[in-house]
């Protein structure tokens, strides 16, 4: 499928609703709140999904560009234009109203203390996201897509390298506030893109 083309932005804004510190990672498989890892609602193993349920599917990839993110695989931190750091987020709803939607997301720490309904201080090196906006509707797709949000992380000193889980939820705005989520075990790394461009062939590449 064609890249949808977006305007030159850093991402989108960050809404911080906690405070956030940092803590090591272990590597251990299971990362949800108190559950294994969802292996992603959107991919192609739904057959025994309903028809009409809610579905969520997490990739990631900068402003108008989505690129898949499977299970166990690598999230690029990039230097963003003001200064911080962040992890792209993108993602794909279907059966949701996402004009617009209420999108939630966060990166956390994959170990044991960090897999419960309320993790204690540390597990979140991510600055939480809270934001209300409208996805795109592709053409000739069943699904609505939003991309280039960027998740924040203040410090990046003690999630570089560690197995974390990269989650995310939308909430319709309004009328039944149906909703979907979606998670991935990710290994945090830094890529080589800064603000909106790649050295390796980022957004704004030729």
């Amino acid at each position: 499928m064609r890249p949808l083309r977006a305007p030159r932005l850093c991402g989108l804004a960050i809404a911080c609703l906690l405070p956030v510190s940092g803590c090591g990672g272990d590597g251990a498989a299971d990362a949800t709140f108190g559950d294994s890892v969802a292996e992603g609602p959107g991919q192609e193993e739904t057959a025994d999904v309903p028809a009409g349920t809610p579905r969520l599917l997490i990739g990631t990839g900068g402003v108008g560009r989505w690129e898949d993110l499977p299970q166990d695989g690598v999230a690029l931190l990039a230097r963003g234009c003001q200064g911080s750091q962040h992890v792209w987020l993108s993602l794909r709803a279907w059966n949701l109203d996402t004009s617009p939607a209420i999108v939630e997301a966060h990166l956390r720490f994959d170990r044991e203390q960090c897999r419960v309904a309320s993790p204690p201080e540390g597990c979140q090196p991510s600055t939480p996201l809270r934001i209300r906006t409208r996805f795109e509707q592709p053409e000739g797709v069943d699904y609505t897509q939003i991309t280039g949000i960027a998740v924040v992380v203040p410090d990046p000193a003690p999630v570089e390298g560690q197995w974390c889980v990269l989650w995310a939820r939308v909430t319709e705005n309004e009328g039944a506030r149906r909703s979907a989520e979606d998670a991935r075990r990710v290994r945090v790394e830094w890529g080589t893109e800064v603000c909106g461009s790649s050295a390796d062939g980022g957004m704004d590449a030729e």
